[in-house]
């Protein structure tokens, strides 16, 4: 009962990890595509970057989001 419960929440916790990247991806595509930002989009990613890993910590590298940008 206690290992099914904890593959259960890893189970959850992976999910919701793969919808936030989703959503984060599709939100950057979203800005470019609405102000045509195509040239700049570099720009937009190291301004999310920055501002997600001030505020969230690791895990929102410029590397990061372009695999999430790209993963929709």
């Amino acid at each position: 009962m206690i290992l099914k419960s904890k593959q259960n929440v890893v189970r959850k916790v992976n999910s919701e990890m793969v919808e936030l990247y989703y959503e984060i991806g599709a939100t950057i595509n979203e800005l470019i595509e609405k102000y045509n930002l195509e040239a700049s989009q570099n720009d937009i990613i190291k301004s999310f970057s920055k501002k997600l890993t001030k505020e969230f910590g690791q895990g929102f590298s410029v590397p990061n989001l372009k695999l999430m940008k790209n993963f929709i």
